[in-house]
């Protein structure tokens, strides 16, 4: 979902990424008005359109796999001071479990698939980077992997993240239904109860 125009990353989800020590972020929106600013180098009419057809491919592709896309996420603080996430030796493990704890791809039941390149592409890591990160995070009993199915399920999701009300909780068993992997999606079953 990146376009580079010159020196800069258009992203269509947050707009234009300036370089370092300039503080000029923008949205599509701000952007489309900008079309003709000297600074940016190109008129940036055409790179608008394309970066809003990434987003609605995007927002179609989320919604063909699992729902719509989440607007938010819950993530309590408690996290930094967790000895499992303290233990993460790697800089890029902590990273990766943030992106799982708030990405695109996850669900109110903190278990949903998720193919590594979409994780990839999103992080700007290397497959091998990624790997090795979901790797220190199964070490340490925050996650679990199902490798065959690209599942992923957030140890303890449930615990920061309990069902509001019926309605939440049978929204909850909807979306943890489509992940693929049958033993992960037991385990939250099983954690409901």
């Amino acid at each position: 979902g990146r376009l580079m125009v010159g020196q800069r990353t258009l992203n269509p989800f947050i707009g234009v990424r300036i370089p370092a020590g300039q503080q000029n972020c923008c949205s599509l929106e701000e952007l489309g008005e900008r079309d003709e600013d000297p600074t940016l180098g190109v008129g940036l009419a055409a790179l608008l359109v394309e970066a809003r057809q990434v987003r609605a491919a995007t927002v179609r592709l989320h919604q063909g796999i699992g729902g719509t896309v989440r607007e938010f996420s819950k993530v309590s603080p408690t996290v930094w001071r967790s000895k499992k996430f303290r233990s993460l030796q790697s800089r890029d493990a902590k990273f990766i479990y943030q992106y799982l704890l708030s990405c695109p791809h996850g669900n109110s039941a903190g278990c949903f698939d998720l193919h590594p390149m979409y994780a990839c592409a999103d992080l700007d890591m290397t497959e091998i980077e990624y790997r090795n990160g979901i790797d220190s995070l199964v070490s340490a009993g925050l996650v679990e992997v199902d490798s065959a199915e690209n599942t992923v399920l957030i140890t303890n999701w449930l615990t920061f993240n309990q069902p509001a009300n019926p309605k939440h909780a049978i929204g909850l068993l909807n979306q943890m239904e489509q992940a693929s992997s049958e033993s992960l999606k037991a385990k939250v079953f099983h954690e409901l109860r």
